[in-house]
């Protein structure tokens, strides 16, 4: 088979990059992968409803008592979808709110909780006895946890709740509390114990999951907090550190995290989630760049801090709601609201002019150098991905240029006007976009432990290296993954290597020597519709173990193989 001009496959056999034991499974067909739900633009969302008191005002919610021990009453604060009856089997979410195991309040999560009501769950807050009070250590606030787990199940029939389907929650204490739910053994007592605790999924935001020193990572927690947390402990973390329980066949999970959390360390969720995949778990780690402890709280501080806190909020919904529907809790939705995006404009400020040279071949087919001066885009567009994770590259008359890799990460997306031009600066010979974890490989096996990044989309734009002939690549011979220690083997225009649920779509390859959509360690991707102009390598190019990919509608010529499966 070779009709390059074909949506059809082109396939050719190499030795993989990776591993010759690795068994590369494709599906090459004509049905395209479920998409995520579509997201619309609007106007600014306005800041939800939020409930910091305790007691906490739940509006409403109806209440129930799901436990009482020592004489205290815990409740629970249950919001139903309109319409909701007994006869319903709806995926229900508990959370637990957060507070150092000190104090806090289920009205914490009152926003989540409308939020998912609304779009066909049962959401509910639980209270849980804290030391401030009920003067207990965080092992009672974990028993509170696993009964009302158990509680939830139990009475699955008369709340009209899935008893398959049953999630928990939580953030930094409470998200900790969520996860030892799942991980941690023992701690049941009181009512319904002949029924299991363990929840269905976990969704936990800042959640504290190493609470004791881990062997091989000498600095992982201070001296400080490690005492301090062992003080709270009554000098017994690892009994109920989640890190120390991990295994496989834990509930899918997604964790949200601020990369400038001081209260709970990122490196310590980024090491539970390296745990969790090598156990074959499935884990979503949502990284938010430069964000604090409790980053999503709407509802706290003033001006703009609480505005990001805001769009933070939205933004995490979003993501969660994303993760629910890939697990068939929720239905896919074209009409969730998005706060308006701000304009590639906005970050002006950050794109510099340079100038240098460029080689084009005159009417003879002749090189010829060229001086020019341009604005440099990389650090603007980067930025907007990152303040927001969404960019759009409009139309313009001229080119930009970028003199480096723009970074996606996980659940983000970046988009171009179809006829936006970017071109990469002479001499950087890096890839124009790529993903966040592309690793340095050889023809090892895959890691079990590697990170792999998720729903990431990229769609229109014309996207060149300047390989304006094929003598003449403008020093962009590669396109690897960094100027400095590139990924062994891994190039390409757009490199999408480790990665899960990814979608190229309507793009342009002009002028470029790289592969132009390069894939490796793959799985459930789409790839479609990809125009090549002038371009001097494959088309699209896969590298195993990659599994569940859509390819069609690879066009023009590539010089090479439009299609390129590797096993």
């Amino acid at each position: 088979m070779n009709d390059k001009n074909m949506s059809g496959k082109n396939l050719k056999t190499r030795s993989p990059f990776f591993c010759h034991a690795s068994f590369c499974r494709l599906l090459l067909t004509a049905l395209l992968l479920a998409p995520l739900a579509t997201l619309h633009a609007a106007d600014d969302l306005p800041e939800p409803p939020v409930s910091w008191k305790y007691p906490p005002e739940m509006p409403g919610a109806s209440v129930e008592v799901y436990r009482e021990v020592n004489g205290v009453k815990l409740n629970a604060y249950i919001f139903t979808p309109s319409g909701h009856r007994a006869s319903d089997r709806c995926p229900a979410v508990l959370f637990f709110f957060g507070g150092g195991w000190k104090g806090g309040s289920p009205g914490q999560f009152l926003p989540q909780s409308l939020y998912l009501a609304k779009r066909g769950m049962i959401a509910i807050p639980c209270d849980y006895r804290v030391l401030s009070r009920h003067g207990v250590i965080p092992q009672d606030c974990l028993r509170d946890a696993k009964a009302a787990m158990r509680w939830a199940r139990a009475n699955a029939a008369r709340l009209g709740i899935d008893p398959d389907r049953i999630v928990a929650g939580g953030e930094s204490a409470g998200g900790h509390l969520a996860a030892a739910v799942a991980l941690v053994p023992g701690f049941e007592d009181g009512d319904h114990t002949e029924v299991s605790s363990m929840p269905n999924a976990l969704a936990l935001f800042n959640p504290a999951v190493v609470l004791a020193p881990v062997e091989g990572h000498p600095g992982l927690l201070s001296d400080e907090k490690n005492a301090d947390i062992r003080t709270r402990c009554d000098g017994r973390p690892q009994e109920i550190s989640p890190y120390h329980f991990v295994r496989a066949g834990l509930p899918p999970s997604i964790f949200f995290h601020g990369t400038k959390d001081e209260a709970v360390p990122f490196p310590t969720v980024e090491l539970f989630a390296k745990a969790m995949t090598a156990a074959g778990n499935r884990f979503e780690l949502k990284a938010y760049e430069g964000q604090p402890h409790g980053f999503f709280n709407p509802g706290r501080g003033k001006g703009e801090p609480r505005e990001e806190a805001s769009r933070c909020f939205h933004r995490t919904i979003r993501e969660l709601d994303a993760f629910f529907v890939s697990l068939g809790y929720l239905k896919p939705s074209d009409k969730l609201p998005t706060p308006a995006a701000k304009k590639l404009s906005d970050f002006q400020p950050l794109v510099r002019t340079e100038t240098w040279t460029e080689k084009w071949p005159d009417a003879s087919g002749k090189a010829e150098t060229r001086n020019v001066t341009a604005e440099v885009w990389t650090q603007a567009m980067q930025a907007s991905l990152d303040a927001q994770g969404t960019l759009h590259i409009p139309a313009r008359a001229k080119p930009y240029y970028l003199d480096g890799p723009l970074v996606v990460k996980s659940g983000q997306k970046l988009s171009a006007d179809p006829t936006a031009e970017i071109r990469l600066k002479p001499g950087s010979n890096t890839c124009m976009v790529r993903n966040e974890h592309v690793a340095t490989m050889n023809t090892k096996p895959v890691p079990a432990d590697l990170q792999l990044d998720s729903d990431i989309t990229i769609e229109g734009g014309i996207w060149t290296t300047l390989a304006v002939s094929r003598a003449e690549s403008n020093g962009n011979l590669r396109g690897h993954s960094a100027k400095e220690n590139p990924a062994f083997g891994a190039h390409g225009v757009i490199l999408l290597q480790n990665v899960r649920r990814v979608s190229v779509k309507n793009v342009t390859i002009r002028q470029s020597r790289p592969f132009g959509v390069h894939l490796a360690n793959a799985h459930e991707f789409t790839i479609e519709n990809v125009t090549l102009q002038e371009h001097y390598r494959d088309g699209v190019h896969v590298n195993g173990p990659s599994s569940d990919g859509v390819i069609r509608g690879v066009r023009g010529d590539s010089h090479d193989d439009n299609v390129a499966l590797n096993a």
